[in-house]
């Protein structure tokens, strides 16, 4: 998915979450609570997998992203995850660090919805 594609993504699918977490609007804000401490970590992770040129280890790191993304309705952050793993596979360094770029704005986006549904 190409930035044009996700750019019809929503940043955040707070109807998804709570579906997910059967309208559990405690856990959920647990949840997001905790997406927002350890995500900085994973992109840490994934950073410097890409400083050091390695392709498996961006690969994995944006997979585990997706899914952490996934799981709490991240989805635009998700789609940016999955470009970043297959753009990993095809050790297409340049479109790669293009990528890193985006995904800290991702993650200010992510985190500034998130932010207006737990103070709601």
């Amino acid at each position: 998915m190409d930035a044009d594609a996700r750019t019809n993504v929503p940043v955040f699918d707070v109807a998804g979450v709570k579906r997910r977490l059967m309208h559990d609007d405690a856990l959920m804000l647990m949840v997001l609570q905790v997406f927002m401490q350890e995500m900085p970590k994973q992109i840490e992770q994934l950073k410097a997998a890409h400083a050091a040129a390695d392709m498996a280890g961006v690969k994995l790191q944006a997979h585990s992203i997706k899914g952490a993304c996934g799981n709490v309705g991240a989805t635009a952050m998700q789609a940016l995850a999955l470009e970043v793993g297959i753009t990993a596979e095809t050790c297409n360094r340049n479109r790669l660090a293009g990528l890193m770029d985006e995904i800290d704005a991702a993650q200010h986006a992510v985190y500034i919805a998130m932010q207006k549904i737990a103070e709601a």
